[in-house]
């Protein structure tokens, strides 16, 4: 009989099985991706050559040839397939001329079930001896083992069941697998789970998943999970999954110090803490304050399972809650709230009174004389629990001061102090106090006090001198201040509201003389107002009075009255008043002629000068001098020109028709020469209604260089000054200025 051997191989080896049977093929187990030796053996005689054959599993009836060996030469029986097994997937032996061995060089899952025969064909007659059938079995060892889930944190929530998965992709036999916890190092078996599944896989191995339930608790957090599968030989054990299950806090939050909702006690503007936690949980829970004065919140922090939020705040003026919650994915949202109620010392007292008074801001105004009660107001929390004042007298307790009959010695400065206490909710004892004074301001009518000039306050006539800067200065009584009112001779020059002084510079002028008035009132002068006058002079030399036209030129005809006037101011009043008229020899007392001379005005300062001509004749035409003597024999000189009105009507007269009159009295004014210049005036021409212009020509005597100056008539008398050359002026100085001058009076239409 021939017979196969039935071999086990591994990687790198052959395995023959014979036996005392006279053909046999041996039995073979393999390992994937080792060596598989077949041993094939006939001992009853001589082989000519041995005939190799497979089918891939049993359910395939035909055979497949592998190879013809010879057994002496240990050669194909024909170089070409089906004689000559394939090289890459077969190797063969002769151990001897009745043994034959197949080596398949790598076995694979796919040889797994190939059903192996082999044949002796004996030398002597061509007998086909057939071996027994063999059927080869492939071991393919756990390689991989698959966790599901794939994570490294598997988070699951308490109680609640979650499936894991172990998954071998290949093997054969089919894996067997088990479940582990990884507790710090500590390793404990699972109950086995028999929760297998199975699937084969094109390359005839066998794919193996195991289920495993767990229902975790608080302790499984942090636990590995894994598994180890085998397949007949060494083991393979998955990754680990960490376990992360998800429990709700212990409890609520807490603040710190409290057990419930309630009230937190602080003092207003004060530096505050609050402390909130939760115990317990995975995740651990987060933490939030919600209002509480927009404070500044740490960083959460945690220690052995609890995890703390702190906030620090200003307490404010305003009660508001500060609320701690607690987010967790199990627990949801929880919340802790205490009401900050606010301590705050007594506000700045104000102050109520009677309805006879007025509030004005740090101040109670009364009038003199009547009742009034002062009411100090202040609010605190808690409420005040005392009151006192401080007055210029004493000390006096209440919330009320009454004060009778007021005088002005009761007006001052009086101090409301106001005090509370304060326990905190930290077991703080705060007592504060606050104060504030109120001014007693007693309300009475003017009167003037002093009314003067700075320097002279006491006399009710004063005189200054002309130019010279004075102030004059009017001192109230009153309380409240006064309107003041500065007058003069009835008119306001200056006014100042709510005031007790005026003061007002003068620049002292003539005019400024008069009768000046201080007049003040306030809302409690009742019957008027109260006023004092002063006499106010001012020394003025002699002058035309201001605002009053005077007229110096004078035409009018012959035979007719006229008069000359002319108003001055001085103070002291004017004494002596002189008309003069001036011929070829100078200024004489007028002859003819009424004078008249009147004072008036305040101080007299006014004086009216007239001088009346009666029955004008040619003589009268001419200069007058009108002279005012003042005091201190003060001077004051006025020209004025009586001029004949033109009566010619000849407007065919072709020598006076486009041409003034000659100018005449041509006078030097000898009281003005000086060795420089002299002032010398002449009387203008009828001019015919139209402007003339003067050439007044000059030189020095015994020359005959003149000096030519153009003049425009601005006046009936024309009036010029002379100023002489420095370097002439010496050669004259002993020789009359009438020596030197000649006048060339020419006339001429503009």
């Amino acid at each position: 009989a021939t017979r196969l051997s039935v071999p086990l191989g591994t990687e790198g080896s052959q395995l023959s099985l014979t036996s005392a049977e006279a053909t046999r093929l041996s039995v073979p187990l393999g390992t994937e991706g080792s060596q598989l030796s077949l041993t094939c053996e006939y001992s009853e005689g001589t082989v000519l050559y041995f005939n190799w054959f497979k089918r891939s599993n049993s359910t395939t009836q035909s055979y497949t040839n592998v190879g013809y060996i010879l057994s002496e030469s240990c050669e194909p029986f024909d170089p070409a397939p089906p004689f000559k097994p394939n090289a890459t997937l077969y190797n063969y032996t002769c151990p001897s001329a009745s043994t034959q061995t197949m080596v398949v060089r790598i076995v694979t899952s796919g040889n797994h079930g190939e059903i192996w025969r082999c044949s002796a064909i004996l030398s002597a007659n061509y007998t086909t001896i057939t071996s027994n059938s063999v059927t080869i079995s492939v071991q393919v060892p756990v390689t991989n083992v698959a966790l599901s889930p794939s994570t490294d944190v598997t988070t699951l929530n308490v109680s609640q069941q979650a499936t894991f998965e172990c998954t071998v992709p290949r093997s054969l036999p089919s894996a067997t697998i088990v479940w582990y916890k990884n507790s710090s190092g500590v390793i404990s078996a699972l109950i086995p789970s028999n929760s297998y599944s199975y699937s084969s896989n094109p390359d005839r191995t066998v794919m193996t998943t195991n289920r495993y339930t767990l229902s975790p608790s608080k302790t499984d957090s942090g636990v590995g999970m894994y598994c180890i599968a085998s397949s007949g030989g060494a083991s393979t054990t998955s990754r680990q999954t960490m376990l992360n299950v998800q429990f709700p806090p212990d409890s609520p939050p807490r603040i710190e110090s409290f057990s419930a909702d309630g009230s937190f006690f602080a003092i207003r503007d004060t530096q505050q803490t609050l402390t909130c936690s939760v115990t317990g949980g995975n995740p651990l829970a987060t933490l939030k304050w919600n209002n509480c004065y927009g404070g500044t919140i740490d960083s959460p922090s945690s220690l052995s399972g609890t995890v703390s939020l702190r906030i620090a705040f200003v307490a404010s003026s305003s009660e508001q809650p500060c609320t701690c919650t607690s987010s967790h994915i199990l627990a949801g949202t929880l919340n802790m709230a205490l009401n900050i109620k606010i301590f705050y010392p007594p506000t700045t007292p104000k102050y109520d009174v009677g309805s006879s008074s007025s509030i004005q801001p740090g101040t109670i105004k009364v009038v003199k004389g009547n009742n009034t009660d002062i009411r100090c107001l202040s609010t605190s929390y808690p409420a005040p629990n005392t009151w006192s004042w401080t007055r210029p007298t004493g000390t006096t307790e209440g919330q009320t001061l009454s004060l009778k009959n007021i005088q002005t010695s009761d007006q001052g400065a009086y101090l409301c102090v106001v005090k509370n206490t304060m326990v905190t909710s930290r077991s703080e004892t705060v007592i504060r106090s606050t104060n504030s004074s109120i001014y007693v301001d007693v309300l009475y009518k003017s009167s003037v006090d002093r009314f003067g000039i700075v320097g002279n306050m006491s006399s009710s006539d004063i005189t200054v001198n002309e130019n010279v800067t004075s102030t004059l200065a009017c001192f109230v009584d009153s309380n409240p201040g006064s309107t003041i009112t500065l007058l003069k001779d009835g008119v306001s020059i200056n006014m100042t509201e709510n005031s007790r002084q005026l003061e007002s510079s003068i620049r002292n002028g003539c005019t400024d003389a008069g009768v000046y008035t201080c007049s003040i009132a306030n809302q409690h002068n009742k019957d008027g107002a109260s006023m004092r006058n002063i006499n106010y002079y001012v020394k003025c030399t002699p002058r035309p009075a201001p605002s009053i036209s005077i007229d110096y030129n004078v035409t009018i005809a012959q035979q007719v009255n006229t008069a000359l006037s002319f108003t001055a101011l001085a103070y002291p009043p004017v004494e002596q008043v002189l008309w003069q008229k001036c011929n070829t020899s100078g200024f004489f007392p007028v002859s003819k002629g009424k004078e008249t001379f009147s004072l008036h005005g305040f101080g007299k300062s006014i004086a009216k000068c007239n001088m009346t001509l009666l029955d004008v004749q040619q003589n009268d035409y001419g200069q007058y001098k009108l002279t005012i003597t003042g005091s201190d024999s003060q001077v004051w000189s006025a020209l004025f020109y009586l001029n004949a009105e033109d009566k010619r009507s000849s407007p065919g007269d072709e020598v006076f028709s486009d041409r003034p009159d000659p100018p005449s009295e041509l006078t030097v004014i000898y009281e003005s020469v000086t060795e420089s210049s002299a002032n010398i005036t002449w009387k203008s021409g009828f001019d015919r209604g139209m402007q003339q212009t003067f050439h007044l020509r000059y030189r020095l005597d015994g020359t005959n260089d003149w000096t030519v100056q153009q003049l425009p008539d601005q006046s009936r008398m024309a009036k010029q000054d002379m100023h002489f050359l420095s370097q002439v002026s010496a050669a004259i100085q002993s020789t009359a200025l009438s020596c030197f001058l000649q006048m060339l009076r020419e006339i001429r239409h503009m």
